[in-house]
């Protein structure tokens, strides 16, 4: 009972890491892109 119990919970824990990784790093990429956005705006801008 208490050894099913462990694996459950390490499964649980599991995901829930797996799930933050997932949205840290997709926010991360999210930044990212914006901030190349506006380095290209900047740039179109300056150019004109």
């Amino acid at each position: 009972m208490l050894k099913s119990r462990i694996k459950l919970d390490s499964e649980y824990i599991l995901k829930l890491e797996l799930n933050y990784f997932i949205r840290i790093g997709s926010s991360i990429i999210f930044n990212e892109s914006i901030i190349l956005l506006f380095s290209k705006l900047n740039l179109l801008l300056l150019s004109i």
